[in-house]
């Protein structure tokens, strides 16, 4: 119940993509669509992801 309240009923659109840090936190706000259409977006949280 709790993975429902807390991720899955906040998806906005599928494929929703979350960048990750390495502490578990969710860097920017979630990517929702073709993530090859919003290539500059994730590379720049992954980047921002790395940075910590």
């Amino acid at each position: 119940q709790a993975l429902y309240t807390d991720f899955i009923s906040q998806l906005a659109g599928y494929p929703t993509t979350y960048v990750i840090d390495s502490e578990g936190n969710i860097v920017g706000a979630p990517i929702i669509g073709n993530v090859k259409a919003q290539e500059d977006t994730l590379n720049a949280r992954l980047e921002q992801a790395m940075d910590g």
